[in-house]
């Protein structure tokens, strides 16, 4: 996509991605289930992938890519995002350092 200064941004989400008929749909949330079934051992409802999707477009319609209501929305994510915590190592976890290789060991004979 090119844009130009002063242009407003002409692409849509909410119309570009994942179009497809209601029908294409149907097949998709059909593979879908499948796939749960055979690797996961899931049972998840039919129309997954196509409520989803359709719910999908319907929030990207509402909330255009730039704008107040983008940043407002941008801004109360941020604030009530969780933290992101990293689990540490247990003492008893830690590995041992590798062997720290000397840069002054020669190899030639001598």
């Amino acid at each position: 996509m090119n844009v130009k200064r002063g242009e407003t941004a002409t692409f849509n989400p909410s119309k570009l991605i994942l179009r497809a008929s209601d029908h294409t749909l149907d097949v998709i949330s059909a593979l879908y289930v499948r796939m749960a079934q055979e690797v996961f051992g899931m049972m998840i409802p039919a129309d997954t992938f196509k409520a989803t999707t359709k719910a999908f477009r319907l929030v990207q319609s509402l909330f255009p890519p730039s704008g107040l209501k983008h940043n407002l929305i941008g801004r109360v994510e941020t604030l009530h995002r969780p933290p992101l915590v990293l689990p540490r190592d247990e003492p008893s976890q830690t590995r041992p350092s590798p062997p720290r290789l000397s840069s002054t060991t020669s190899t030639r004979d001598g």
